[in-house]
């Protein structure tokens, strides 16, 4: 059954809302798209059990073949003690590094505080980096007192980024030829 919007964590939120942002940013420039939604609290087990075993398990893997067809990527996490969260580090743990090569990737996260904004970049854009993906330049981050402000809203892929994922996205997929 799927869950309103008052129940869904604060993370997939923000990475529902840019999503939608950007698809409709892509629309608007004649360029078709859809969204497809990776949520790995359902296949936590099997993420754990693939890093032990060394190789993915069906449902891993299912998600990984999402990532290899997706010719852009948002990339959201919660921020637990200071850095992204575990389950998230460790889904990345299995991408294959040539995975995702020139891939546009918006990256973003949430957290309990403001003061852990920083997590983003210093944590995810290495991340991202070292994967090869191309991050787009503007991170995001929200704490609780970003969800009643308007400002989060216009903060959601800024118009020079949204032109960027749009550019990656038909160049990423002439590469894919």
């Amino acid at each position: 059954m799927p869950r309103s919007s008052a129940t869904l964590p604060s993370t997939r939120l923000l990475a529902d809302r840019v999503a939608q942002r950007t698809l409709d940013v892509l629309r608007d420039s004649g360029t078709s798209a859809n969204v497809s939604v990776i949520g790995l609290a359902p296949i936590a087990s099997e993420i754990a059990q693939s890093l032990v075993a060394g190789f993915p398990r069906e449902k891993v893997q299912a998600a990984l073949e999402r990532l290899t067809k997706a010719d852009a990527i948002v990339a959201s996490t919660p921020v637990y003690k200071a850095g992204i969260s575990g389950l998230f580090k460790s889904f990345a743990d299995l991408i294959d590094d040539d995975l995702l090569i020139a891939k546009p990737v918006i990256l973003a996260a949430t957290g309990g505080t403001a003061r852990h904004a920083m997590v983003v970049d210093d944590q995810l854009r290495p991340l991202f980096a070292f994967l090869r993906a191309i991050p787009v330049p503007t991170s995001l981050y929200a704490a609780p007192e970003d969800w009643g402000s308007p400002e989060l809203g216009k903060r959601i892929t800024p118009r020079g980024d949204r032109t960027r994922i749009a550019s990656a996205k038909r160049s990423h997929a002439r590469h894919r030829r």
